[in-house]
Formats: structure tokens, sequence, C-alpha cells
């Protein structure tokens, strides 16, 4: 291993988690993640679907490697300042992109809010597209992933066909198998079928365009952190880029959706990265049963669950946020010195 390697492994393991803190999050956030994040450069590329897809980028001159993050629904980049501002000590270069119909990203019909898409596969030639276009125009030493969420569903299914381009992934609360009202292959015929009425682009059952008032005591299922859901669902979401909000899903969305979700546990075989699952112990929106599923059928991957959390692991409460930034670090770490 190179000295010079060496040398920054020691450096990053003394080194403390130098995450903000609850008590100190709004100023903090606003003083110096914010600006941070606004260092970023912006661009463009075309999706698949024929979208124009939003995309944020930090490039160091000095870097151990790049990290790549691939976001859950409705999601935008801008959700992860907070993430990227905590991980720097890493040395990595950043790239991040909204997903086709999502974020500061295209949409692919007239209503905005609704959420629809023609293929899945589309989500995962657009990362394919994302990493070849953008992430390789610069020469990296490692190629890291890091997803959440239905994110973290594409990127299974990216790591599935491309076995041998990222050096590791970091999946939190991957969407591997979805919690549902009904189950899984009733909802999976039900859309199937109005998609062949006709319907496919209507809002599925259950699902609606409705943006409802932001309450962290009545609303709330995916953190413990009142500073950070309030941020992200009412400051950034609501207020300042009310563009960025979506709604339910329309039929072929879901329909799409439960097909991806069968193939990834299916697939999970074909998966020769190494790579972490974060695990929400307290998660509403991922059935947990399809990680055991996908980490039964590889051996690059391994579990770690955090009982308390809910399903937006890296916007949870410090105590649980801090062991899955610590996990991150571990593990990057642990690739790095390869």
């Amino acid at each position: 291993m190179k000295i010079k390697n060496i040398f920054f492994i020691f450096l990053l393991s003394i080194t403390h988690l130098q995450a903000i803190e609850e008590n100190q999050f709004n100023e903090i956030y606003h003083s110096q993640v914010l600006p941070y994040y606004q260092s970023f450069e912006k661009g463009n590329f075309q999706s698949i679907e024929g979208v124009p897809i939003s995309y944020i980028k930090k490039e160091l001159e000095q870097e151990n490697g790049a990290l790549i993050f691939v976001l859950g629904y409705g999601e935008s980049y801008i959700k992860y300042a907070e993430v990227m501002y905590d991980l720097q000590d890493l040395q990595l270069s950043y790239y991040a992109y909204d997903h086709c119909g999502m974020g500061f990203s295209g949409r692919l019909l007239e209503d905005p809010v609704k959420t629809y898409i023609n293929s899945f596969e589309s989500y995962v030639t657009d990362l394919n597209t994302f990493i070849t276009d953008i992430v390789q125009s610069k020469k990296h030493k490692k190629l890291f992933l890091i997803a959440h969420s239905m994110g973290g569903g594409v990127a299974t299914l990216f790591l599935a066909e491309n076995p041998e381009l990222i050096d590791g992934a970091i999946l939190s609360a991957p969407m591997h198998k979805v919690k549902m009202p009904i189950p899984e292959n009733i909802s999976l015929f039900i859309t199937s079928l109005a998609e062949k009425w006709g319907k496919g682009k209507e809002y599925a059952l259950g699902q609606n365009g409705k943006i409802n008032p932001v309450d962290f005591e009545q609303q709330n299922t995916c953190s413990h952190s009142k500073e950070r859901f309030y941020l992200w669902k009412k400051n950034i979401m609501r207020e300042k880029y009310p563009q960025i909000y979506i709604g339910g899903g329309t039929n072929n969305w879901i329909k799409e959706l439960i097909i991806a979700t069968k193939r990834i546990r299916q697939n999970g075989d074909q998966i020769q990265t190494p790579f972490i699952l974060l695990q929400a112990g307290q998660d509403d929106w991922v059935d947990n049963q399809g990680h055991l599923q996908v980490l039964s059928k590889t051996n690059f991957g391994k579990l770690i669950t955090l009982p308390g959390a809910r399903h937006d692991i890296l916007l949870e409460k410090d105590e649980i946020r801090d062991k899955a930034l610590q996990s991150i670090k571990n593990f990057i770490q642990s690739q790095l010195e390869k």
C-alpha cells in the first residue's frame, strides 16, 4: 500500500465524526452546509426517456475516489447537502442527479406531480449514462455508490448488471420490496389491468397529488429528527423549491416498481460488488424481508441494522444518524485500503 494512502487512513481513523448536532442544526446548516452546497457545479444530461436530468458535482483535484448519490422517491440532491458536508474528510469527489420525473429533472406528463415512467429500467439506464458521460469524464481512483430507498433499488439492479464497475456501495433502506396495503401480486394485477385499459397515466388506487400540511407529529413516518424533517419537507420542498414536489404514483409506475423489485430479489446472485446495507428497524415504507432475500443470494453484502431508525436513515436523529455515517466511513475506508 502506498505511504500516502496509509497516512490518509490513519488520519481518518483518528478523526472524530464531524456531523452537525441537532441543537446547532439550523445555525450551522445555513452558515456552513448551504454555502458548501452552493459551491457545486450544476449541469444537465438527457434521460433515455427524453427529458433533461439535472445533476450537481464537486470534483477535487486531490481525491481518493468518487462518491455517486442515487436518490430515493421524490427526492432531490439538495436533500443530501448535509450528508455531503459530513463526509468531506473522506476526500471524495461528489456526483448526484435527480431521477427522471423527480426533483429538478424534467417531467414526462403535463401534470408535474404525477409520478410516471415508461420503464423502471430507464432509471438504471440513466444511472449508467450519468456514470459513463459525467462521472468518468474525470479519472478516479475508485468509484463508490451511496443509494437510498428507490435509488437503492435502482443501484442494486445496476450492480447486478455491471458487476465490476463499482468498487463499493452503500444501500440505505433500499427498496427491494415495498410495504403495500394489499398483497404485491394483487397490486401488480390491478395496475397491469389498468394500464391495459389505457389508465397507465392515471393515479393508482389510493394515490393522489394532494399537498398535505407538513406536520411532524401527525404526518411523519420517515425520521425522528424534527429539525431535519422540517428542513426537507417544509423549508426546501414546500417553501423554497415547490417545483420539486411530486405526489403519488400512477398505475404504470406502480406496476413497473413491483416488476423491478421482484427482479431485484431474483438477481441478487449477480452482485459481485462489496456493499453494506443499512436497514431501518422501524421502516414503514420498505419491507425488510426483501433485503434478506437479496443478501441470501450474494456473499458481497453486509447487513447493518439500526433498530430505532425510520426509513430516512440519513435524516434521522443524531444518535441513529451518527452510527450510519460512521458505518459508511468505515466501509469506504476499508475499500480504500484495498
